[in-house]
């Protein structure tokens, strides 16, 4: 008896056909094979369909478990009607990511890229094409990080040197803007005396030195010996030329003041003056208040002074327009 056995063609009762062994050394299959268990250690060709129900690989319901990876050449298309095509789960809490690339190795990413999430599952995606990490929402690009490190807005938008993002509120995107320039500025200030209803002038001329930064003016001042002569005693004392630039007149001035031989009893005010901004000769006067119960009556006036021997040290601040 020979050791081969040949069979050609096998027809069930369907009428398909079943070639086992051909010269070829491929078995065809031309119609529907469905068979339990088979052994096949040639190819396998199968035009019609293969029903293949080994639930430890493939189970009734279409549920591929591939052991140690699964390697898909070619063009794959996933059809279905669901709300996810496609699902990937891990055992474990790392970090998973799904890569695309044409590398060979499939573990370069220098010419793909790959979406992940970290493994605090916080959403990190991360995107890598054309030399580029880009983010998008909306089906639209809104982010990007070029290959220098630039951040680019809404794809290639890098901004120009000095600008910086801002923010433009709720339902905006962020953009690039230059910030404003820091006004600074400083110098000195000649002060002066007089009283307010009057105007008469004491010869005493100070230094008051000021510095700005931005929208705000810091001053300070030594008085010296204020000359009292032709001053009239019982009016509030003015401090002229006090505003060196110009101020906002909605904003209250801060400061302080400490005093030589002023007797701060009188008009039974208290112990402690403080500057405060008046209105006198075009907003440039500044007036004293010893605090009581913020009346005119507390007022410093010509007549608080001692003799020629006062003397005045002061500080204050101010916003400008």
């Amino acid at each position: 008896m020979a050791s081969n056995l040949r069979v050609d063609t096998i027809l069930p009762s369907t009428g398909t056909s079943l070639g086992i062994g051909t010269a070829s050394g491929t078995t065809t299959v031309t119609g529907t094979l469905n068979a339990a268990s088979a052994t096949i250690t040639g190819n396998l060709g199968v035009g019609g369909v293969l029903t293949y129900e080994d639930v430890t690989n493939v189970d009734s319901v279409g549920v591929i478990t591939a052991r140690n990876g699964l390697r898909v050449t070619g063009v794959t298309t996933i059809t279905g009607t669901g709300e996810y095509l496609l699902q990937l789960n891990k055992s474990d809490s790392s970090a998973v990511y799904t890569q695309f690339t044409n590398s060979t190795s499939g573990t370069s990413t220098s010419d793909g890229f790959r979406i992940g999430m970290d493994s605090n599952e916080d959403g990190l995606v991360w995107l890598r094409e054309d030399g580029n990490v880009k983010f998008g929402t909306d089906n639209s690009e809104r982010l990007r990080i070029g290959g220098n490190g630039e951040i680019g807005i809404g794809g290639a938008n890098y901004g120009t040197s000095g600008q910086v993002l801002t923010s433009q509120g709720s339902g905006s995107a962020v953009q690039w803007a230059t910030p404003s320039s820091i006004t600074t500025a400083g110098g000195t200030m000649t002060l002066g005396f007089q009283d307010h209803v009057a105007g008469a002038v004491s010869s005493t001329t100070p230094t008051g030195y000021y510095q700005r930064i931005g929208n705000m003016v810091f001053c300070s001042a030594d008085t010296g010996a204020i000359n009292l002569s032709g001053l009239n005693n019982g009016q509030i004392l003015l401090v002229t030329g006090c505003f060196p630039v110009t101020r906002d007149n909605n904003w209250t001035m801060a400061g302080s003041a400490y005093q030589y031989t002023v007797n701060s009893g009188q008009n039974s005010g208290g112990p402690v003056i403080v500057p405060t901004m008046g209105y006198w000769l075009s907003n440039t006067s500044l007036y004293f208040v010893i605090p009581r119960n913020n009346s005119t009556a507390d007022n410093m006036t010509v007549g608080m002074c001692n003799s020629n021997n006062t003397r005045i040290f002061m500080q204050w601040s101010y916003k400008v327009n």
